[in-house]
């Protein structure tokens, strides 16, 4: 049960109530959108993960089938060598963009694409094995940071909607119910102090025509 708010039974009091409950319905409402926007994106967003993680594995399969049958046909230190050649990939682009008061990140790998000689190989010591590893092994990373951006954003949007589900809950089920009783208590008061007003003038306007007719 809800417990009735200890307010002062006057009209300012219930103007007051009657504007907070008003501001409660409206929070209560936008949160309530809020909230629906944000489970649909979590599940938008669960199912792109779910397609980026197996589009990932199956990447990392190819490169590496790839590069098993390269270092058979052209040895590990060929395949050493290549690799060295191919740099690091340290070179990642952040940005973010808000919505519905969310922030979600997004990153994206700097593109430098690399000929044969600046991969660290040559036509005869290559295969097409190595350039198919070398090919899958730079898509794996864009993936890699795809499903990392997924990742980082479900747990945004995961811990904002239980946050607001929190709010929601609070206004439906403590605040406005505690609003709707504590006017009706005030609007039973002053209803109450008006006909105890009504009366007392009856008494006294008998009391003083009986001393007229006196």
């Amino acid at each position: 049960m809800v417990r009735v708010e200890t307010v002062n039974p006057t009209r300012r009091q219930l103007f007051i109530l009657k504007e907070r409950l008003e501001l409660a319905n409206m929070g209560y409402r936008i949160l309530n959108e809020k909230l629906d926007f944000l489970m649909n994106e979590f599940h938008r967003l669960s199912k792109e993960t779910l397609v980026s993680r197996k589009e990932l594995n199956e990447t990392l399969v190819k490169a590496f089938n790839s590069l098993i049958k390269s270092e058979f046909i052209v040895g590990n230190k060929t395949m050493e060598s290549i690799a060295k050649g191919m740099g690091t990939y340290s070179d990642v682009e952040f940005s973010s963009k808000s919505m519905m008061g969310v922030t979600l990140i997004k990153l994206l790998q700097k593109k430098s694409e690399k000929n044969l000689i600046e991969r660290g190989y040559s036509l005869l010591e290559g295969c097409a094995s190595a350039d198919q590893a070398v090919l899958s092994f730079q898509e794996s990373f864009d993936r890699i940071l795809k499903v990392g951006e997924f990742e980082h954003n479900l747990r945004t949007i995961a811990s904002e909607a239980y946050e607001t589900r929190k709010i929601v809950m609070l206004l439906k089920n403590f605040i406005i119910p505690q609003l709707l009783s504590s006017i009706k208590y005030v609007k039973f008061r002053l209803d109450e102090q008006a006909r105890e007003e009504f009366m007392r003038f009856k008494r006294v306007m008998s009391r003083t025509n009986s001393e007229e007719s006196n």
